[in-house]
């Protein structure tokens, strides 16, 4: 495997700050703020935009 760049998103609204109860084997039950691995060819600012809609459903 080769290494990967990683990307995570803080949202704040009104002083609080979106957290997510992560599942699946890595960091389950854990709490963390969405994110995610770089696609090929995909640009910062898009992967935090695709994983925050994936995770959240938010734009």
């Amino acid at each position: 495997m080769s290494p990967q760049v990683g990307v995570g998103v803080l949202i704040f609204r009104e002083g609080k700050l979106l957290l997510g109860r992560r599942k699946g084997s890595h960091g389950a039950g854990d709490w963390s703020a969405p994110g995610g691995h770089l696609e090929f060819g995909e640009s910062p600012d898009e992967c935090a935009r695709r994983e925050v809609l994936e995770e959240t459903g938010l734009t």
